[in-house]
């Protein structure tokens, strides 16, 4: 088991070594710009751009994805200051495990796929009781 999760995290590493820049330069208007390149906006953007009538603009803040964030594994060590909000909680007085003036870290993405591309592929389905409204 350790071998196979060694070559999947040096495929996956390999990948983003061959990842290179499309070169296409910025146009001066689009028909649809779209703010944030998280799953949702990635997605969007995607959708639109299959139509070749339309030109779409994906913007996302941050610096460029680094190589390191197409390894699952070592994406919670990635959420840094280049590629994160730096978001935490207020000071707790009785939660976050009883520690009083305890503040957690929430990790919020500003690189291309969002706050996914440092999830480790963790999700959190939501409650049946939160769609019947």
């Amino acid at each position: 088991m350790a071998a196979l999760i060694t070559v999947a995290a040096w495929l996956s590493l390999c990948h983003g070594l061959l990842a290179q820049e499309t070169g296409k330069t910025l146009r001066e208007s689009y028909d649809y710009i779209i703010v944030g390149a998280g799953s949702a906006g990635s997605v969007l953007a995607n959708r639109l751009s299959k139509d070749e009538k339309y030109s779409v603009l994906l913007l996302e803040a941050g610096d460029e994805m680094t190589k390191e964030l197409f390894v699952p594994f070592t994406a919670p060590f990635q959420a840094n200051a280049n590629n994160s909000w730096g978001y935490t909680t207020e000071p707790q007085v009785s939660a976050l495990w009883d520690f009083p003036g305890f503040m957690a870290t929430i990790t919020q993405g500003k690189v291309m796929g969002g706050t996914s591309s440092l999830n480790s592929m963790n999700y959190v389905r939501g409650s049946q009781y939160d769609f019947d409204q």
